[in-house]
């Protein structure tokens, strides 16, 4: 597993990494410019998630089941690709990662799996069930006040400690590749002709990996679909940057998921967004109580973070704005909220 990694603002250019997956020279994150994609192995079965397709409206929308991942969310496959790529390249003492919660319980899953210590860093405002995942996977968890500061601190720790090796989803490019696959399993199982792609959006990793998997993949699905950030109102940092075709107002506490007001991969998201003919929503608490009730009576167990894609594909479709073929992953589980939940 070789890459090549480059600073898109200074062109620096490396083999090797930095802890922080940043640019020594003026603090980008680095991107993989390596003409040859390695295939996946899998370390605990993530990936190729069932995607089932529903007809509504003269359309055919398909529900990729990103929840049935081991860990229950999408991020498995980010962090099992960033493990695969450590196991090659470095002997990790341990792994160390920020997150609101799924990537933190994704990286302690595959600590305990490699017999490696996790040091995970979330927000106060992690759900309470992540965190007791967390202690059960023996994570050490530290709580922060805000979802930067995590990201600070985990980097700041990965920085001090050269054995340990930093997952950062937030910065990684081997995480983006990761999850680039989703785009080639959809056309495999699917058939090419997608239009659209509807997803929650909070550091971009999703977001960004399905752009590139669509770039790699845009003669063999026919074009590259809009993509459709679906926002809380507590984040919204995509205003005025993109095209805003659904705005709200009103507090979204519900998606704790989906707290990073920052990301480091802004400006990539940004003209992702912009280059494929798409545009952000913005919904609140009351739009994701809707769509974890809708989506529960169609038999999909999501978060309420997953579920703000509900109230997105009603305004798409009834403002007539997206195609006839939908790409919508469902990304966590909402097994972690068990007893949470209060509709």
């Amino acid at each position: 597993m070789n890459f090549t990694f480059r600073c898109p603002g200074c062109g620096y250019s490396t083999d090797k990494p930095t802890p922080d997956w940043k640019c020594p020279v003026c603090g980008r994150p680095l991107n993989i410019v390596s003409e040859k994609i390695p295939k996946r192995k899998s370390l605990m079965g993530e990936g190729n998630t069932p995607s089932v397709g529903v007809k509504r409206k003269g359309r055919k929308i398909f529900f990729k089941l990103e929840y049935l991942n081991p860990s229950g969310s999408f991020k498995d496959r980010g962090t099992a690709f960033t493990v695969n790529y450590f196991n090659v390249k470095k002997n990790c003492s341990s792994y160390i990662e920020d997150s609101s919660g799924n990537t933190g319980v994704s990286t302690a899953m595959y600590a305990a799996a490699m017999g490696k210590k996790a040091f995970i860093f979330s927000p106060k405002t992690i759900a309470e069930s992540k965190a007791k995942l967390l202690s059960l996977l023996g994570a050490t968890l530290k709580i922060t006040e805000t979802r930067e500061e995590a990201y600070q601190e985990a980097v700041k720790m990965a920085r001090e400690e050269t054995d340990a090796c930093y997952i950062g989803h937030m910065v990684n490019p081997v995480f983006n590749l990761g999850m680039s696959f989703i785009a080639d399993e959809v056309i495999r199982d699917d058939g090419p002709g997608f239009t659209d792609v509807i997803l929650p959006l909070a550091s971009g990793t999703l977001l960004l990996g399905i752009y590139q998997g669509f770039l790699r993949l845009a003669e063999k699905n026919g074009q590259i679909p809009k993509l459709w950030a679906v926002q809380p109102t507590q984040v919204k940092y995509l205003r005025g940057k993109v095209k805003v075709v659904r705005d709200a107002e009103g507090p979204s506490d519900l998606a704790d998921a989906l707290v990073v007001k920052s990301p480091a991969r802004l400006d990539e998201i940004v003209e992702a967004i912009n280059r494929s003919g798409g545009g952000a929503l913005i919904v609140n608490d009351d739009d994701m109580r809707r769509g974890v009730k809708a989506l529960y009576s169609m038999g999909f167990i999501v978060e309420p973070s997953s579920a703000v894609v509900w109230a997105a594909l009603e305004h798409l479709e009834k403002e007539e704005l997206i195609g006839n073929k939908v790409l919508v992953p469902l990304t966590g589980s909402g097994l972690k909220y068990i007893g949470q939940i209060k509709l």
